[in-house]
């Protein structure tokens, strides 16, 4: 691994601890199934969870670096990493809103130099551990409310 570790550290530590910031959307999707009696798909507000997380951890990361020596570089490199993301994004239509890029975009904005895909891949289980939990409330409420009633005898 390059010498961005202690970056990669500092922009996981940000990520993390907005990654709290799931809880509300998580809330929203089961009492929004539970409502409706069924397991909704739980994607649109895993994307928005994704989203969120991304946005408050780069304006975290922007909150921090206005308190930094060098505060107008490190704001310029992440609007800089960020707007190449949103060109990505277009160009490849995919969300790259999510706490993984979130991470990449700050220790690259830190460091100064951009992350490997090796480090970047080191990124993922930020994107899984949060994907995880809609995924098994998803599979919990077709447990609970999508089974069907069993044959009176």
């Amino acid at each position: 691994m390059s010498d961005n570790r202690k970056y990669i550290n500092k922009a996981k530590s940000i990520v993390i601890s907005r990654s709290e910031d799931f809880r509300p959307y998580l809330d929203l999707y089961i009492s929004e199934s539970r409502a409706r009696g069924t397991a909704l798909n739980h994607l649109p507000y895993l994307r928005s969870t994704m989203t969120g997380i991304f946005e408050a951890s780069i304006h975290q990361a922007l909150g921090e670096a206005l308190t930094e020596r060098d505060s107008r570089l490190l704001v310029r490199r992440l609007y800089r990493l960020c707007e190449n993301l949103k060109r990505t994004e277009t160009a490849t239509r995919l969300n790259l809103h999510t706490p993984a890029y979130a991470a990449a975009v700050i220790a690259g904005a830190l460091s100064g130099k951009p992350l490997t895909d090796r480090e970047i891949n080191l990124l993922e289980p930020l994107d899984q551990s949060v994907r995880a939990y809609f995924e098994m409330a998803e599979e919990k409420l077709h447990s609970q409310l999508d089974t069907p009633e069993a044959p009176a005898d």
